[in-house]
């Protein structure tokens, strides 16, 4: 519960002027019980919600082709694959931060202390620590640290 809660409040009360934090503050204006609906809804559009859903799609796709307890060394395979083959690594990376995105940290704790046995929540820590070593070996990313796509596309399967 905590954790969705969580959830909710980082796609709502951000002032960075994402879709969810408009529509809380317009409708929550109004004095609407149906602002945090309306917020979290403008997550349903491929515009804003496409990234949580391409951070999902990635981790069950390596799930299905690694395993669900793989070792460091496969992970590391699948990312170089990932990468060779000309995509990016989603839930990686920022327009504008050159650090792990707090957003991100701020839910990875969290889930630390609540799920620390899912397994998804196990790949994604995994992940947290192999992937900023293999973009920096590549050398393209500007910023190889964990963005809030990350965990939110993992949390957005975990507690739904």
């Amino acid at each position: 519960m905590e954790l969705m809660r969580l959830y909710f409040t980082i796609h709502n009360d951000r002032e960075d002027g994402n879709v969810s934090a408009h529509t809380s503050h317009l409708v929550g204006s109004a004095l609407s019980d149906l602002s945090f609906a309306a917020a979290m809804n403008g997550l349903a559009g491929p515009l804003r919600g496409l990234a949580n859903r391409e951070v999902l799609v990635w981790l069950t796709q390596l799930q299905k082709e690694v395993g669900k307890d793989v070792s460091d060394e496969k992970l590391r395979d699948y990312i170089w694959n990932t990468l060779n083959s000309g995509w990016v690594v989603p839930g990686y990376g920022h327009g504008v931060l050159r650090k792990t995105d707090p957003q991100c940290s701020c839910q990875r704790e969290l889930a630390l202390k609540q799920l620390p046995n899912d397994l998804m929540f196990k790949l994604v820590a995994q992940l947290y620590k192999i992937v900023p070593n293999i973009l920096l070996q590549q050398g393209k990313a500007k910023n190889p640290w964990a963005n809030m796509m990350l965990t939110v596309g993992w949390c957005s399967r975990s507690t739904a």
